[in-house]
């Protein structure tokens, strides 16, 4: 039975926050995609917990449907941009898909 595949995204982005942090900018947007790169800034939208981006760190959970996924293996990847307007690295969180 397929369901909806529960994703702490903040795990997955340490990296790109540490990262980001580093340069001492604010976290500006942040998007996901599943197995195939639409091109930066092309990946579906990730909001903050709190609704905003306003600060160095930021912590994002999602729920994403599995529906239209095939039975198998797959990737989560997340990238963020910073407020110097610079997408970060890719980070990829492999799973698996069964019915």
């Amino acid at each position: 039975m397929k369901t909806k595949l529960s994703v702490l995204i903040a795990i997955i982005t340490l990296g790109l926050l540490m990262n980001i942090s580093f340069a001492q900018l604010k976290i500006l947007s942040a998007e996901y995609f599943i197995d195939a790169d639409p091109g930066v800034g092309n990946g579906t939208p990730l909001l903050p917990e709190d609704g905003n981006f306003n600060s160095l760190f930021e912590k994002f959970s999602s729920n994403i449907s599995t529906s239209s996924l095939s039975e198998g293996i797959h990737t989560l990847y997340v990238r963020l941009k910073n407020s110097d307007d610079t997408w970060g690295k890719t980070f990829a969180k492999t799973f698996i898909v069964r019915n």
